[in-house]
């Protein structure tokens, strides 16, 4: 596909299109009802329906009613039942192409941290991910997964499988973990230890704690603090530190030897359902940083965040100012 003058000249964040497509569903459905009076002011009603979608997709759906006439002009009615949503037949048959080109003009730094290689035939065709730091990828701008792995829907946090055979466009690859774009139009994030289902391997680097042993809880508590700057939002390529996110980092000895982390972190917004993974993923990192025997790590709203409290350094990578 080609697009437009405006599109090719780079500037665009992302640009979604579907390949034509078309397809069919023949449904068998049926309905069943019993009505049964059991006195003159009250009804109860009993009904089934039973759905047939096909490719194994068939669906049972009770229901109960029931209607109370206590007096002429007064009735009280009330229901019960369940219902199925079958997958759309975009969802079954339809695919999706995604080009991303991370370029806003409220924030012009990030046109260059995700840029198109253009081919020789003027489209752009290959799709190059670079940053300073961080891994390069370059091929046809899409990755097949070479294995089944799991990963976490982004925002709600909930848990999602990908297949074997599917393809995903990473958007973001910082901090060890990476977010990607399913073939189903879903943001999601893929944890480092499934980086080989991307083809690629673990970066050591990417853990920025020192492996030698620290001499006291000030060193160790510095230690802790860059680790945090190795965490990342998964939609914001900056680090939650920066990001005015972690209100409260403290290392304490502790009396049986080794010292204990206490860190109190927060997010941009109470609806985002990525905490309990930032939580893991900070406990992952600094339990195994040398002196720590103990990880607290917790999630308050108070105060409420703001982007005042978002770094200097970050608002000029942001554009912000």
């Amino acid at each position: 596909y080609d697009y437009d003058d405006t599109s090719n000249i780079d500037n665009f964040l992302f640009l979604v299109g579907n390949a034509d497509w078309q397809a069919s569903r023949d449904v068998i459905a049926a309905f069943a009802e019993l009505g049964l009076p059991f006195a003159e002011s009250f009804d109860l009603t009993l009904a089934v329906r039973w759905e047939d979608y096909g490719s194994g997709l068939d669906s049972t759906d009770p229901k109960i009613a029931a209607l109370w006439r206590p007096i002429d002009v007064l009735t009280f009615r009330g229901s019960f039942s369940t219902s199925f949503s079958v997958p759309s037949l975009f969802q079954e048959n339809g695919s999706q192409t995604i080009a991303e080109n991370i370029f806003d003009p409220a924030f012009p730094t990030l046109g260059q941290q995700f840029k198109p290689v253009r081919g020789v035939d003027g489209v752009n065709n290959r799709t190059r991910i670079e940053r300073e730091g961080d891994q390069i990828m370059e091929g046809n701008g899409s990755i097949t997964l070479t294995r089944d792995c799991e990963a976490v829907l982004i925002p709600n946090g909930d848990k999602l499988s990908l297949s074997a055979g599917s393809q995903v466009w990473i958007t973001q690859s910082l901090g060890g973990s990476y977010t990607v774009m399913t073939d189903r139009g879903s943001m999601a994030r893929i944890a480092s230890k499934d980086a080989d289902a991307l083809g690629l391997q673990t970066d050591a680097a990417l853990r920025s704690g020192s492996s030698a042993a620290a001499k006291g809880p000030q060193e160790v508590e510095k230690i802790v603090w860059d680790e945090l700057k190795a965490c990342f939002d998964p939609e914001i390529p900056v680090n939650i530190v920066d990001l005015g996110l972690v209100y409260h980092c403290q290392v304490t000895p502790l009396t049986t030897g080794g010292n204990r982390a206490e860190v109190r972190f927060t997010l941009t917004a109470r609806g985002c359902g990525m905490g309990e993974v930032l939580k893991a993923e900070m406990k992952n990192r600094i339990i195994g940083l040398p002196g720590i025997k103990e990880v607290q790590i917790e999630l308050v709203w108070d105060p409420p965040w703001d982007q005042s409290r978002i770094s200097r350094e970050a608002k000029v990578q942001l554009g912000m100012v």
